[in-house]
Formats: C-alpha cells, sequence, structure tokens
C-alpha cells in the first residue's frame, strides 16, 4: 500500500465505499479508472464473501483497481495511523465509533463532488457525513409473547405489585 494519498485513490476509495450505489461500467469517469490496489478491512465470513461477490470484484472488474483485503482490527489500524502508516484505506466503523475515530485524526473527509449527481442522489441524506457513508440502516425492537406474558409488562417506570409478582414469577430483572 502507498502511504502517499494522492486524489486518484481516494477518489477510487470512496467510489468502492458506495459500490451499492455506483455506476456501471460504461458511466464510469475515466480519472476513477486505473490500476494499483485498495485495501479494505473485512470482518470474513459470509459477509465478506456477500461483499466480494457484490461490491469489490465488480469494482475491480470496472476500475482496473484490485482490492486488497485484510482482517478487520481497529485498535492496529488506528495504531498504524498514529504511525502515519496506516493498514487500510478503508474500513468499516459503527456509527457510534465514528467519533472516536475523528477524534484520534484517523479518518479524512469525504469529498462528495467526486461523487457523480445519480450516485449522490440515490444515498438517503441521514446515510452522509462529513466524514464517512453510512452501509447499513437497522433498527433494533423488543419482543415478546403476550399469551405467556399478557398484559403491559413492558413500562419500566411503572411499579407496584403487578410489577413484582412478574419479576418473582419469571425470574429477577438484573
Amino acid at each position: 500500500m502507498n502511504v502517499k494519498s494522492n486524489s486518484f485513490t481516494f477518489g477510487a476509495a470512496l467510489l468502492l465505499a458506495l459500490a451499492p450505489f455506483a455506476a456501471q461500467a460504461q458511466d464510469m469517469p475515466s480519472n476513477l479508472k486505473g490500476s494499483g490496489e485498495v485495501v479494505i478491512t473485512s470482518g470474513g465470513g459470509t459477509w465478506e464473501a456477500a461483499q466480494k461477490k457484490a461490491f469489490f470484484d465488480p469494482f475491480t472488474r470496472d476500475t482496473g483497481i484490485k482490492v486488497v483485503l485484510v482482517p478487520e482490527d481497529h485498535a492496529k489500524l488506528l495504531a498504524s495511523v498514529k504511525l502515519g502508516q496506516p493498514e487500510a484505506d478503508i474500513t468499516s466503523v459503527p456509527g457510534g465509533a465514528l467519533a472516536g475515530f475523528v477524534n484520534k485524526g484517523a479518518v479524512e473527509k469525504m469529498d462528495y463532488s467526486l461523487f457523480g449527481k445519480e450516485t449522490l442522489a440515490a444515498i438517503p441524506e441521514q446515510m452522509k457525513n462529513e466524514n464517512g457513508v453510512g452501509a447499513l440502516l437497522y433498527s433494533i425492537a423488543i419482543a415478546y409473547n403476550t399469551t405467556k406474558f399478557p398484559g403491559d409488562r413492558c413500562s419500566c417506570r411503572r411499579a407496584g405489585p403487578e410489577r413484582n409478582r412478574f419479576y418473582r414469577r419469571h425470574g429477577s430483572r438484573n
């Protein structure tokens, strides 16, 4: 990996980061085609296999830039950035951890001017950040069987005998 950054490599990295929104080869600007490599951290397993098939292989086909995958280890990556020799060009960082990477000077600002108009328009606004592009949008919900647990059992603020009977029957809340 070349430690020295240039706009071509940065543009190619941005394009790869947006692979789900990327244009087909015939629509790819010539300044984003070339040779060389981009190093990306990966969690491995079926997730990596799916990313390789959906994003990395088409990116290499369309740009001529080889994708090199390295195991994802954020501590190692941050240490390598601190030494001035980043282990990877692109990584996936959970949204809650992004601020830590920013505070440590481990990320660069996104240059959205390098994105095609259609690609940029296809990215939901909540996924655009000055330091990265969101890749996953999800939510978490709590569900329970109302036959087994009838009544209002979700209110954390509710106190009293009913709540205490529930925990005595079904175990401690700790």
